[in-house]
């Protein structure tokens, strides 16, 4: 699964900064989960995520928020 996910997320992170053709890359660390935090959970999902959050308990640990989170699939044929 972790494999699956590294293999994904490299994709993703390729089409969108094709898509962005003004984009740069970035390198802080806020910069970088403020990246996912908007470009790449709308691509994933449709939206983005509600917030980003410092973990209280872990100074090495952001959170993202998300309050309302639907998935849902369509099987069979209309």
């Amino acid at each position: 699964m972790n494999e699956l996910g590294y293999r994904v997320g490299q994709r993703m992170l390729e089409l969108i900064v094709w898509r962005e053709k003004n984009s740069k890359r970035e390198t802080r660390i806020l910069g970088i989960l403020q990246f996912i935090h908007t470009q790449v959970w709308k691509t994933l999902f449709g939206k983005t995520a509600d917030s980003l959050e410092k973990s209280r308990e872990h100074d090495d640990e952001c959170i993202f928020l998300v309050t309302s989170f639907l998935l849902m699939g369509r099987y069979g044929s209309r």
